[in-house]
């Protein structure tokens, strides 16, 4: 699911045509439930390090945004 998240996240990037060393000033993450948010919590520097996020939330209910392929009910908002 992590890597999942991060190409989605990167997939976005790109279609913004932002460099993928473009600074996401805030990135807010719905995990759609509390494992799925566990597992990203656990994961979070990694997510922050890789995708070049200033300031990451993740939160356990559903939300709107742009959605994670293969985990629909995962979507997330990202500010520039």
């Amino acid at each position: 699911m992590l890597v999942t998240v991060i190409g989605a996240i990167r997939r976005e990037k790109a279609e913004k045509q932002k460099p993928l060393n473009a600074v996401i000033k805030r990135l807010r993450i719905y995990a759609g439930n509390s494992k799925h948010a566990s597992v990203l919590s656990e994961n979070k520097e990694d997510i922050i390090g890789t995708c070049k996020i200033a300031h990451l939330e993740i939160l356990s209910e559903r939300g709107k945004g742009k959605n994670v392929e293969e985990f629909p009910e995962i979507t997330f908002i990202s500010e520039y």
